[in-house]
């Protein structure tokens, strides 16, 4: 997903090294006012030995921040393009929220957000939203209000509807077709390579919304034309790692203040005070608006 917006991809060099262009993986830990609170790196394993430390470090983080009631909005993907191919390449399916208008969708994602992150289901879909004719590529029913369940192909380029619930669906309803959509989720299991070679067979690419600016991928494209513009093709790894002195976030806005704790993993966490919505009006981007 990183070249996929232009204001998000802003947003992202402004946690990675300054003046550096964006490469096509970036890993960084944010408070809920989009803050940082780790240094922009590559990948999660810059900053943690394994899954376990990771969730034992997530878990420090979440200390601080607790969470009241319940979600209110949904994990989701910006398009249902992208939320399509995203969810094939996690070999999940997919959830869409279709309505005519914002308002519309908002309401219905405040009513499936609770089911998506209850414990049972959680990360067990892709999530996305968008209007009746954002749903070319999928086959089935096509409603212009409702939830839509779908399977993606292999390659996040068309999808079957699984399941099918009205604007007003319960979240008993709802929790029955997504369960009833993950059973009914078969994906082929192929290895990188043979997903690669079965795409260049069909003809299959992507392009992506912005350009590609990393660097490695855009030498490897010169030593593989196959690869195209969307660089398909397992990814070469880094001759090394940039310098991991911090991405330079520009500074902490609204005369914020932190400290630096280390926590038994020896990562760094930013902590900031909380910000007064009096004096910032509310927003708390820390210049990365």
């Amino acid at each position: 997903m990183t070249y996929e917006s232009a204001s998000e991809a802003e947003v992202l060099k402004a946690l990675w090294r300054p003046g550096a262009p964006l490469e096509n993986t970036l890993f960084a830990i944010l408070d809920p006012y989009g803050r940082p609170l780790t240094r922009g790196t590559r990948s999660p394993g810059w900053l943690f030995r394994d899954p376990a430390d990771m969730a034992a470090g997530l878990a420090d983080v979440a200390r601080h921040y607790q969470s009241t009631g319940n979600p209110q909005s949904l994990p989701a993907i910006a398009t249902v393009r992208l939320g399509m191919n995203v969810a094939a390449c996690d070999k999940l399916p997919l959830a869409i929220v279709v309505g005519d208008t914002e308002k519309e969708r908002q309401a219905m994602e405040r009513t499936l957000a609770p089911v998506a992150w209850s414990d049972g289901l959680i990360g067990k879909l892709t999530y996305t939203a968008g209007t009746r004719t954002d749903l070319n590529d999928i086959q089935g029913p096509r409603p212009s209000r409702g939830y839509l369940f779908v399977s993606p192909n292999e390659f996040g380029t068309a999808g079957t509807v699984i399941a099918q619930l009205n604007a007003t669906a319960t979240p008993a309803e709802l929790k029955a077709a997504m369960q009833m959509t993950i059973d009914r989720h078969h994906p082929l299991s192929l290895d990188h390579r043979e997903h690669i070679q079965w795409g260049r067979e069909q003809g299959i690419s992507w392009t992506t919304a912005i350009p590609i600016t990393d660097p490695h991928e855009l030498q490897a494209q010169q030593f593989d034309p196959q690869r195209g513009p969307a660089g398909e093709g397992s990814l070469r790894p880094n001759s090394s790692r940039p310098n991991q002195g911090g991405p330079g976030q520009g500074g902490l806005s609204q005369g914020e203040s932190y400290t630096r704790a280390q926590y038994p993993r020896g990562f760094g966490i930013r902590e900031y005070g909380r910000p007064d919505p009096n004096k910032t009006g509310g927003n708390f981007n820390s210049g990365l608006q």
